[in-house]
């Protein structure tokens, strides 16, 4: 598991790649020659062969649109040359690999220091370096940023929830079907809802996708209130997404909302709510890394393995 960056205590920002060996369970912070990025948050970075593409992201109130690939075995960065068209600015966008090409989806876009959530999607081609503005179907998801995005196979990819700018968050789900030139996007109809609208659908919590389940790890919302601050007691909500590829009606199915407690030996005591963590899955569990502890607004670098979901 390989992690950039990050904003930390005291809103310093961070530029530095570290490798979590998930069999040995230890870190180890990775040689940065070459072309380094500047220290960022709020950025994109994916795994393609051998290395790793980072792209956008903030820094306080700067927006990137820069690019830069980071060679795992020779622990080198370089910044691509690449022609036009190009993205403008942008953070709180989301990225997947889908055969030889990085496609990227909405954000906080920004030209001439106006910014506006966007629903675009821009696609990346990963041998020449060149990017285009990929033309969709006129029905799509509404502007947002912090969703997220997964990887369903080469021509599939699913965005979920999200925050629209000075708007209630978001919470719907939407497939993208890229098998042709003009993409098509279709709502996917969410039933059996066990949460009723208690937990933001945003990277706020974070999520992975296990199999056909959608997790995500968070908090409970009060309405009137916000987010709960007390305990901080954390929930695993859990998605059926086998039924997204039905031709007649698509839909997801919330399954059951658990509570992960020490006393269900499935999570450490210490671990309480946190925004903005990141969530993997591997061997045959959960990786919870860091996050802003709610309540404190304390910068974390704990991991936490979950097991079993």
């Amino acid at each position: 598991m390989y992690v950039f960056g990050g904003q930390g205590k005291n809103l310093v920002v961070f530029d530095d790649i570290w490798a979590f060996n998930i069999l040995e369970k230890t870190w180890e912070k990775c040689i940065s020659r070459g072309a380094r990025p500047t220290p960022r948050y709020r950025a994109t970075m994916v795994a393609h062969e051998d290395r790793l593409i980072l792209f956008g992201g903030l820094c306080q109130t700067h927006n990137f649109n820069d690019l830069y690939v980071y060679k795992i075995q020779e622990g080198q960065w370089i910044n691509p040359e690449i022609s036009s068209p190009w993205p403008p600015i942008m953070s709180g966008h989301t990225a997947t690999v889908h055969g030889r090409q990085m496609v990227v989806f909405g954000g906080h876009q920004g030209k001439n220091n106006i910014y506006n959530d966007s629903n675009d999607v821009w696609v990346l081609d990963l041998d020449s370096f060149t990017w285009k503005l990929q033309e969709t179907t006129l029905t799509k998801p509404s502007l947002r940023h912090l969703h997220f995005q997964f990887h369903l196979n080469d021509d599939k990819l699913l965005i979920v929830g999200g925050s629209g700018r000075g708007n209630p968050p978001i919470q719907d789900m939407w497939l993208l079907t890229m098998t042709s030139p003009l993409w098509t996007w279709q709502k996917i109809h969410i039933i059996d809802d066990p949460i009723n609208g208690d937990v933001e659908l945003s990277k706020i919590n974070t999520a992975c996708i296990v199999g056909q389940k959608m997790i995500i790890i968070g908090s409970k919302m009060n309405r009137n209130l916000g987010y709960i601050m007390g305990d901080g007691t954390v929930f695993a909500f859990i998605c059926d997404l086998s039924h997204i590829y039905d031709t007649a009606d698509p839909y997801a199915k919330w399954m059951e909302v658990r509570e992960l407690s020490a006393d269900a030996g499935v999570l450490p005591e210490n671990l309480k709510a946190t925004w903005f963590s990141s969530l993997v899955f591997g061997y045959w569990e959960l990786i919870h890394f860091g996050g802003i502890l709610m309540g404190f607004y304390y910068r974390s670098n704990e991991l936490h393995f979950i097991t079993p979901i």
